[in-house]
């Protein structure tokens, strides 16, 4: 959609974020959405407008409001005169956000300790709040999901080189081993809460952007986000940042006996996801067709995760 003058004047009526006055830089344009900064007489936002927009975007938009009124650490989504979170103009879905100073990160930074410390904190405080707010499960990144990735992987294998294939195997023998027992607790599912949507203001969390909000256990959540206690740099796993991250988060969101002794399986959950996600091209949504275009970095946490057995892992995490 080229929007012109007249149809921001259009859009911006429905709002109290005053006049249209100019726009600004395009921001993000892809498949998903199209986002740029819009200046008003009152103030510069930011404007996206969804191309996409499904259960879990929609859910992103009412639980990132929820828990922005609570003091959460996430941007304002500025509601409608009518209190709505998003307008239909031209049969495309707009939403304007409070814009944020945030610089584009190529690569995942390394946590410190006392950062892994909040970053879990936080994630605890959100599955807190969504365990009672009323969502629908959806589909991306999930147990379900995941299995039918890694199988097409399977499929797929011959294509890639003899280390990727290995990796794949891996991930296929296992994965069926990963699924959370029913009966656990489930909660909002951010399933990409990573220092990629995360960002810091020295050791503690200030801004957590890109919100698609499913409803699952909140064992695939956790497992996820602790694939970010790899150091990236020295690409090991660091133990201490694993008790720490469980340290902190059970201190909001207390883990069942369950989970206690299946953190190695919620960890090579968020591995698996990681892993199986670097074969994919993100233009197209398919898996790639050569060897050289694969995300190693995650591939080679796969292949870390079959030399760091178990029964290791659990005489060190206890």
């Amino acid at each position: 959609m080229k929007l012109t003058k007249q149809d921001m004047d259009n859009i911006l009526n429905n709002y109290n974020l005053g006049k249209f006055k100019k726009f600004g830089k395009i921001m993000k344009d892809d498949k998903v959405s199209y986002g740029r900064i819009i200046y008003t007489s009152k103030k510069k936002v930011f404007m996206k407008i969804f191309r996409l927009f499904d259960t879990s975007i929609r859910q992103g938009l009412i639980v990132s409001s929820e828990l922005h009124k609570k003091g959460f650490p996430t941007y304002e989504i500025y509601e409608t005169e009518n209190k709505k979170s998003s307008i239909l103009y031209e049969g495309e879905r707009i939403v304007f956000l409070e814009y944020l100073e945030i610089k584009d990160i190529k690569e995942w930074p390394d946590l410190s300790i006392e950062q892994i410390r909040d970053f879990s904190k936080q994630l605890a405080i959100f599955h807190k709040h969504t365990s009672k707010m009323k969502l629908k499960n959806t589909f991306h990144g999930g147990h379900n999901d995941l299995n039918q990735l890694i199988k097409k992987a399977f499929r797929l294998r011959k294509r890639y080189n003899k280390k990727i294939q290995k990796a794949i195997i891996f991930m296929n023998n296992e994965i069926k081993k990963l699924r959370c027992k029913s009966g656990e607790k489930k909660a909002g599912y951010f399933s990409e809460f990573n220092p990629g949507h995360v960002r810091f203001n020295g050791n503690k969390v200030e801004w957590i952007i890109d919100w698609e909000i499913g409803y699952d256990y909140t064992f695939y959540d956790w497992g996820s986000s602790l694939e970010s206690c790899f150091d990236e740099k020295k690409k090991t796993l660091s133990y201490e940042q694993i008790k720490e991250f469980i340290k902190s988060y059970n201190s909001i969101q207390k883990l069942s006996r369950w989970e206690k002794e299946h953190i190695y399986e919620a960890l090579l959950f968020g591995v698996f996801k990681y892993g199986v996600w670097g074969l994919i091209d993100l233009k197209t949504g398919g898996f790639v067709k050569d060897s050289k275009k694969v995300d190693m970095s995650v591939i080679n946490k796969v292949l870390y995760m079959m030399e760091d057995n178990k029964e290791n892992f659990r005489d060190i995490v206890k």
